[in-house]
């Protein structure tokens, strides 16, 4: 349900389809290669993995003994014959959201699928970035990304 939101509250959402499946257009942001995303985070750092060769999925449905989910990102290498599955996490200053991720890395643990720095998992690694909260100067708080951080992160995982 969150991954098809409508968040337009008072006037009539502008809906388009891409990939059979109807989004708010103000929540489509696009690639390079011309791949359609949720938010300007995701962007960057999908963006960033195809400008270092990498050869992301996105939002491909993973199941796992009946219950399917959608993880940000899946990067397979199949040299290795592992997955690695990339979550951003963009809005957890709000706590409904916070909820539902703390809800999904458990289901990603119970799974066997575990976060890089604890060497992954039998099924899988999870990598996790997070918009990093920062006042404004009017008070209102906002997300922000670090280009230097999804570098880093691509570097230790990937060496790209």
């Amino acid at each position: 349900d969150t991954l098809s939101r409508i968040t337009n509250l008072f006037e009539k959402p502008d809906m388009v389809e891409v990939d059979g499946k109807y989004l708010e257009k103000n929540l489509i942001h696009q690639a390079s290669d011309e791949r359609m995303l949720r938010s300007k985070s995701e962007l960057l750092i999908y963006q960033r993995m195809l400008d270092k060769g990498l050869v992301p999925m996105y939002e491909k449905p993973l199941v796992i003994k009946e219950v399917e989910k959608l993880p940000d990102f899946t990067i397979e290498n199949d040299d290795t014959g592992i997955n690695y599955y990339w979550e951003h996490c963009g809005m957890l200053h709000d706590k409904g959201y916070a909820e539902r991720w703390e809800a999904k890395y458990q289901w990603y643990v119970a799974n066997d699928i575990l976060p890089f720095e604890q060497g992954g998992g039998e099924n899988g690694t999870l990598i996790v970035t997070k918009d990093e909260p920062k006042t404004m100067e009017d008070g209102t708080l906002r997300g922000a990304i670090s280009i230097p951080e999804i570098d880093k992160i691509l570097n230790d995982v990937f060496g790209r």
